[in-house]
């Protein structure tokens, strides 16, 4: 009730004006506005425990717990998360009144597991069996009390909200002994913070689930790589036995007809071992998680070896091979040697392969927009690549058409591994169209470079 009282006077009297007034529904509105607004800054604060990509899910369950205890007036209580592989609930924390005084529920982990019927036992499995909330003032007359076990505390009142994501239970909100019965606002409210609970341990599930599947698919990828790099060596070592013995054959003395056979085994048995080689050292490439070995070498050495290896194959398929350093290359590169070697040897394989006739030719100079990198060029008169199709031949196991594989041969594997070597070094390859008809295919490193790991 709500009284006032004031002095008036009328016709030189004074009187005392009285007035008394039934306040209850504006106190009971206020009282409602305050708790939602107590709720909604709860709900806000929960929220915000969410953000970001790994929630910690014990902080949430402290703030959940904190604010469920505050809106209802409970003593005691816990959050606790349903174990998805059927072996119940773990409570995650627990209210401080419930560790100080003693009970046996104040000691975490505790594990309440279902029965053999899948059912959670007692008052705290009916919220989770039904998947509703529910609270009760007289717990021992409820249908699912089962009593209490020995040593845990007394209960007066219980209140429990199930925390349910797609359909599972994921957890749960547990309440008890507030001075004062519970209403089916302590309800709506506490079940509005299991929704916010819900959400994160979502969040938490799918997380493991995701760091799961990619644990599973690079293991898988390790164990492929390992199986393909065992099972090449175990088919290269015979293969080696055959090329030796094939060019001892050619190296006695054979009838032409015997020789062209024997020199058919030895061409294809040279091309299965330099495929072989190529998978091996994807494998190894797919797997390795060390840097490029960097050193100081001249580029100028590397360019004349190169000279020298890829002249005779190219004068055998009628081309002319031409090797440039342009003005300003440097006298020594800070990379690897072996890795830079392998990577304009793909380079020049596929240029030597592609071209029918015309010319190949090697350039290395250094980048006229920076003299801090060095470009290698090879540049081919052949078949050229689509302007479509340049990007998807640095993919593995792809050529620019399926027609080209039965043509030439390979695998696509050249220019996948030419990348990733360039990648180690810190540099880049691109293709491009070449005047008059062809590709010029291009490498650029760091003059110094700083060796990346592989991915």
């Amino acid at each position: 009730m709500e009284a006032s009282a004031t002095r008036v006077r009328h016709e030189g009297v004074d009187y005392a004006v009285g007035i008394v007034r039934d306040i209850s529904e504006r106190k009971a509105a206020e009282a409602r506005l305050e708790a939602e607004m107590r709720l909604t800054r709860s709900l806000a604060e929960s929220a915000r425990a969410l953000l970001g990509a790994a929630p910690d899910m014990d902080a949430i369950a402290r703030i959940l717990l904190d604010r469920a205890c505050e809106l209802t007036g409970s003593r005691h209580g816990y959050v606790a998360f349903t174990d998805q592989a059927g072996h119940g609930g773990h409570p995650s924390v627990m209210s401080a009144t419930l560790r100080s005084e003693g009970c046996v529920m104040g000691a975490l982990p505790v594990t309440g597991p279902p029965g053999p019927d899948g059912l959670y036992p007692g008052l705290w499995g009916h919220s989770l069996n039904t998947r509703q909330g529910f609270y009760t003032n007289d717990p021992a007359r409820h249908p699912s009390a089962r009593g209490l076990p020995e040593g845990h505390m007394p209960i007066a009142r219980l209140l429990s909200a199930p925390a349910v994501s797609k359909g599972r239970i994921v957890g749960q909100i547990a309440l008890a002994n507030p001075p004062r019965d519970y209403t089916q606002d302590d309800l709506t409210a506490v079940e509005s913070l299991a929704d916010v609970f819900a959400l994160g341990a979502e969040q938490a599930l799918s997380q493991r689930a995701l760091r799961a599947a990619k644990d599973a698919a690079e293991a898988s990828s390790r164990a492929k790589s390992a199986f393909l790099a065992n099972m090449t060596h175990e088919v290269r070592t015979p293969l080696n036995g055959i090329l030796g013995m094939l060019q001892v054959l050619l190296a006695g003395s054979l009838g032409p007809e015997q020789r062209d056979y024997a020199g058919v085994a030895l061409e294809s048995a040279d091309r299965l071992h330099r495929l072989l080689d190529n998978v091996i050292e994807y494998a190894r490439l797919d797997s390795d998680l060390t840097p490029a070995d960097c050193l100081s070498f001249p580029p100028l050495d590397l360019l004349r070896s190169l000279e020298a290896l890829f002249t005779p194959k190219a004068v055998a398929g009628g081309l002319v091979f031409s090797v440039k350093a342009e003005p300003g290359l440097p006298e020594l590169m800070f990379s690897d040697p072996q890795s830079v070697h392998r990577i304009l040897g793909h380079l020049l394989d596929n240029a030597i392969k592609f071209t029918p006739v015309g010319a190949v030719a090697l350039t290395a100079g250094p980048a006229a927009e920076d003299p801090g990198r060095i470009v290698f060029r090879v540049s081919d008169t052949g078949i050229g690549i689509p302007a479509e199709k340049r990007a998807q031949v640095f993919d593995a196991f792809t050529q620019a058409d399926a027609g080209i594989t039965r043509t030439y041969g390979g695998a696509g594997l050249g220019l996948a591994i030419a990348q990733r070597l360039a990648e180690r070094l810190g540099g880049e390859l691109a293709s491009a169209d070449r005047p008059g008809g062809g590709t010029v295919m291009t490498l650029t490193l760091p003059r110094d470079c700083t060796p990346i790991f592989a991915a």
